[in-house]
């Protein structure tokens, strides 16, 4: 049986290259992945599971006829990738789930003590009367009237889907900002036009509240690609062991 496997890393990637028979496949897992906070552990033990294993089944390839080493594949992808493959498809769940409630939080609108939902409605019954330029130029001048334009949905804004959700970041960057400046008593340092100082922050707390909701971005579109990683895993346990890719997840998701 002829089959070879081969694990390199570089600053982006684990590398992962098998080869049996003549077909071969690199997987590559991204070193931001199993850096994650979340779900990199299981990642991490997941590629160190799969290397084991393909390290494992090179070195007995040359003696195992191909039903040998199909049977000896299956028992070890079962003993020790198995579990670890299904490590990661719970922690990328937990971890999607974990940041969608944070981003539920921070793009909730929010209003000022005692506003009221009739007068929120009033507030956008008339916004709604205007120009697009108009609206833009009411939604950006007041805070309040983009948080109860955020409330009553993309549907009732009458904004493009891009543009709704453009005021909606906004809404939610202003909101964090706010909250930043005051939980951290950010103030604006003495300069020459300013000798004095000592204002709220707000500039500082905005580009804090920018660079969250950019970290938010960039984690949910990594979660994303863990699927694409799993799916590639399937794929090198097919090779493995000869079976068909559905036949493969079906053995690791069992």
């Amino acid at each position: 049986m002829n089959f070879q496997f081969r694990n390199s890393t570089s600053e982006r990637a684990i590398l992962n290259h098998l080869s049996r028979e003549g077909t071969d496949m690199t997987l590559a897992t991204e070193t931001g992945m199993v850096e994650h906070s979340g779900v990199g552990t299981d990642i991490r033990s997941m590629i160190d599971a799969l290397t084991e294993t393909g390290e494992s089944l090179a070195r007995i390839a040359a003696d195992r006829s191909p039903s040998g080493f199909d049977k000896e594949a299956g028992a070890l992808i079962d003993r020790r990738l198995k579990p670890a493959f299904r490590l990661v498809v719970e922690g990328q769940r937990r971890s999607m789930a974990e940041l969608e409630k944070e981003e539920a939080a921070l793009y909730a609108p929010r209003f000022a003590e005692g506003s009221e939902p009739a007068t929120r409605a009033a507030q956008h019954a008339w916004w709604r009367g205007l120009s697009m330029p108009q609206r833009m130029e009411a939604a950006n001048a007041d805070p309040a009237l983009a948080a109860a334009i955020v409330e009553a949905g993309p549907a009732m804004s009458g904004l493009p889907a891009d543009v709704f959700e453009r005021l909606r970041r906004d809404m939610a960057a202003g909101q964090l900002a706010e909250r930043i400046a005051r939980d951290a008593k950010l103030r604006t340092p003495p300069t020459a036009d300013d000798p004095v100082g000592g204002k709220p922050d707000y500039q500082t707390a905005r580009a804090n509240a920018e660079k969250r909701l950019d970290r938010l971005d960039d984690e949910r579109d990594m979660l994303n690609r863990v699927p694409a990683l799993l799916a590639n895993v399937v794929t090198a346990v097919a090779l493995m062991t000869g079976e068909t890719r559905q036949a493969a997840f079906e053995r690791l998701s069992a």
